[in-house]
């Protein structure tokens, strides 16, 4: 009979594993994690200053300049100067950025239907769920 295993070990684990997989599918369309992530995150909003993008995807500032700094030297994103603030940059996807949304919805399908049949299509939903449930109050930590 296997021990069990803390809900964090088993998060910390899942989490690897799913990174994996999006890594992996990833590679397919020349882009990586942390990219992706800002390209949907930029995708959803129009708009965001570094902060923001950030916040959203719990990034430190230091990393996120990195990233947004070779997106733009990149051609994915664009930046100009805040009008209300201008030590502020404020960030948008470029036409060539807005080309990677369709590819990276689509490898976040293939990865979900990976999840999906390893849980089975129930526990993936309620899997679903519960990570919204935590994705959503995760701020209060």
């Amino acid at each position: 009979m296997s021990k069990e295993l803390s809900l964090g070990f088993l998060l910390m684990k899942t989490s690897r594993v799913v990174s994996y997989l999006y890594r992996k599918e990833l590679m397919s369309i020349n882009i990586g994690a942390p990219q992706s992530s800002i390209i949907l995150v930029l995708n959803e909003a129009g708009e965001l200053c570094q902060t923001q993008i950030s916040s959203a995807l719990n990034l430190d500032k230091a990393n996120a300049s990195i990233l947004l700094k070779h997106m733009a030297e990149d051609g994915l994103v664009k930046s100009r100067q805040d009008g209300r603030d201008h030590r502020k940059s404020i960030f948008s996807l470029t036409p060539e950025g807005k080309k990677y949304v369709p590819k990276i919805c689509e490898v976040d399908k293939r990865v979900s239907k990976d999840v999906e049949q390893i849980l089975g299509p129930q526990l993936a939903k309620q899997a679903q769920k519960i990570l919204q449930k935590f994705h959503e109050d995760q701020r209060r930590l």
